[in-house]
């Protein structure tokens, strides 16, 4: 599949690419390290091409500093959907906001 995916993208050159560091994965980049070697589309030999699993354990960090405020992010979420609807609480959240003189050019917008 990222195979015919790179080839249907017309790619010139392809310096790297990033997933998880699963064996499978690991294969499927050493394969198509010789497939775009052949085709002449690999950057600086493709010395770059597997960054080991960077963007995965960021997502951990991610995930691990989250889990410890998930309440406080869906409690946020419930206030969100609760004011947006219907526009009539929205309408007075923005005078809440202009009469507590808090400053968002998002909301008004």
């Amino acid at each position: 599949m990222i195979k015919d995916c790179l080839s249907s993208w017309a790619l010139t050159h392809i310096l790297s690419l990033t997933v998880d560091s699963v064996t499978s994965n690991i294969k499927a980049i050493e394969y198509l390290r010789k497939r775009l070697m052949s085709w002449n589309r690999l950057a600086l030999n493709g010395d770059h091409l597997h960054v080991h699993c960077c963007i995965h354990i960021t997502n951990l960090i991610v995930q691990e500093r989250f889990k410890k405020n998930i309440d406080v992010i869906s409690k946020i979420r419930v206030v969100v959907k609760y004011v947006r609807s219907p526009p009539s609480r929205m309408a007075t959240f923005k005078k809440c906001v202009v009469h507590e003189n808090i400053k968002n050019k998002a909301l008004f917008t």
